[in-house]
């Protein structure tokens, strides 16, 4: 309100003025002389509105930065002020509300703006004559609340986040909140006040997944905005109980893993398996070769399944006349770190599972399968499905489900499996194709005891007796020799369609004196034509093996 004098007539003036900028406003003091100062501002003028009555006009405000100073109240001369004056700038977000001269003079001063456009003093009453233009305020939330992972694993971490905006611009606070009624406690958040916290599962040792409700209110100038979403925290997985007894071989953690040569895999029959002669006894951490040092693979049925208390995969294989044999997948987490089979035992378990699902208890499949493993003998202790001497695969590297047939198949056995200075050993060879004519090439060979290996000019006891050309000639040299200097028996045979025969006396020998105690191993190997003439032994070069073994001592 403003009083000017013109002689003996007073005109008033009622001024109000809103002022919209960018910048923050500020709140103004008293003025020494009377009048209401608006401080110095920085910001874009986008609206100005004055309602006059009465002859004076709106003072000047040029640019984007200005300053003006309007007197409230004219004082007569002698007298005193009719109303003091008092700041009037409120800040409501990005809006400066100038209420008119004297509001709340006698109550502390302007605070704010009333939803129904009262103006509030600083002493909670409202003006009973000034009126205000409040700006509408809104909390949103426009992302979230998201979360990564979701299932997360028994005592994990959650990555949360959220994304708010409020319409004024105002200071948006974070409160986040979990629940998990099934589980011990709700979990833990590394800092529930902020925007995108952690938050740390709870143990699940229920063995079942449980949900948790994760839930966050946004708050900002009074208002409130919610959301909220379900995480599932898996089971925890008990530790795995690993095995004892040779459980460095039987795992790939042994001093002689790296006989173990994992590029060459030898064709074999569950018959074969079970003829292999066992040592008198089992070294702990050591393999007995060749047959612990040598990756087989058969094709039999799936009988029965398990998993053992060592957490093993127990595979009880058979053959179409009832032989029976074992094969075990351990569990990748008991396979220790450097075992050049983990790789493999991790993918047979994987492929297994993704099939079947083993427990404890036994079940039935009878399923044709072709597993690829590492020989090993076991002790006996009455274990379903097992070899009279005990062999199995151990670990399996490779299991495939219903394979195709291999048509071309040869199988070598001995007429004994001890024997003594004089003794006579025959070989018989059986051949069958289920198939078309084959051509190979094919191999006969006699692997030599290791102690022997050094002494025959192979330090790593891999000694090997190949005899080449129908038995004219004769040879020993050691398995990790270039495979093209290995003479072939027979050179681009071809294996005939639909033959099934048997040599019952392929080779025969008086076992002569002189020679290294020891067991030996006799094979007969086919290969695709020429398939050895590069030097390496690679998937697909032996179409089929077939050997048996037997042991000296002078």
């Amino acid at each position: 309100m403003k009083m000017i004098k013109t002689g003996w007539m007073t005109a008033v003036v009622t001024l109000a003025l809103v002022v919209t900028v960018q910048a923050p406003a500020q709140t103004f003091t008293r003025c020494p002389d009377r009048g209401a100062c608006l401080p110095a501002m920085t910001g874009e003028l986008q609206h100005v509105s004055a309602h006059i009555a009465g002859p004076p006009t709106l003072p000047s405000l040029p640019g984007s930065e200005f300053r003006t100073r309007m007197p409230l109240a004219e004082q007569p001369s002698g007298g005193t002020p009719r109303e003091e004056c008092e700041e009037t700038a409120v800040t409501t977000g990005d809006r400066i509300i100038l209420a008119q001269s004297g509001c709340c003079s006698f109550h502390g001063g302007v605070l704010g703006c009333s939803g129904d456009g009262r103006t509030v003093c600083r002493d909670g009453t409202l003006s009973p004559s000034c009126q205000c233009s409040p700006a509408t305020d809104t909390l949103t939330i426009t992302a979230g609340p998201n979360h990564t992972p979701n299932p997360v694993a028994s005592g994990g971490v959650v990555n949360l986040s959220v994304t708010a905006t409020d319409s004024l611009g105002l200071a948006i606070s974070y409160a986040w909140s979990s629940s998990c009624p099934e589980l011990p406690s709700g979990g833990t958040f590394n800092n529930p006040n902020a925007q995108n916290p952690n938050w740390t599962a709870p143990a699940n040792t229920t063995g079942a997944p449980h949900n948790c409700s994760i839930g966050v209110t946004v708050s900002a100038g009074g208002l409130t905005k919610m959301g909220s979403f379900t995480e599932t925290v898996n089971a925890a997985t008990p530790s795995p109980q690993c095995g004892t007894e040779r459980w460095s071989v039987k795992t790939g953690t042994d001093p002689d893993a790296h006989l173990v040569n994992l590029g060459v895999v030898t064709p074999t029959t569950i018959q074969t398996m079970r003829s292999f002669v066992p040592p008198a006894s089992l070294p702990e951490d050591n393999r007995v070769a060749p047959v612990e040092s040598t990756v087989f693979v058969l094709d039999a049925t799936l009988t029965v399944y398990t998993q053992e208390d060592d957490s093993d995969y127990h595979l009880v294989l058979q053959d179409t006349a009832g032989n029976t044999m074992i094969t075990e997948i351990p569990s990748p987490s008991c396979v220790g770190a450097g075992s050049p089979f983990a790789e493999q035992i991790a993918f047979a378990r994987s492929k297994f599972d993704s099939v079947l699902a083993a427990t404890s208890s036994s079940q039935t499949a009878n399923v044709p399968v072709r597993v690829t493993g590492v020989g090993f003998f076991d002790f006996l202790h009455g274990q379903t499905g097992v070899a009279p001497n005990s062999i199995e695969l151990h670990p399996v590297l490779d299991v495939v489900f219903n394979p195709s047939p291999s048509p071309a198949f040869l199988n070598l056995t001995l007429n004994t499996h001890t024997v003594a200075v004089g003794n006579l050993v025959q070989v018989s060879v059986t051949a069958t194709n289920s198939g078309g004519a084959v051509p190979m090439d094919v191999y006969f060979v006699i692997m030599i005891p290791p102690a022997a290996g050094p002494s025959l000019g192979c330090p790593n006891g891999d000694a090997l007796a190949f005899f080449g050309s129908g038995f004219t000639s004769s040879v020993v040299t050691c398995a990790s020799a270039p495979t093209q200097t290995f003479p072939t028996f027979l050179q681009g045979m071809t294996f005939p369609a639909g033959l099934r025969a048997t040599v019952p006396n392929f080779f025969s020998l008086m076992w002569p004196g002189g020679v290294p105690a020891g067991t030996y191993t006799f094979a007969i190997l086919a290969t695709p034509p020429s398939a050895f003439t590069d030097g390496t032994v690679d998937p697909g070069d032996l179409l089929t093996v077939g050997f048996d073994s037997l042991s000296f001592s002078p």
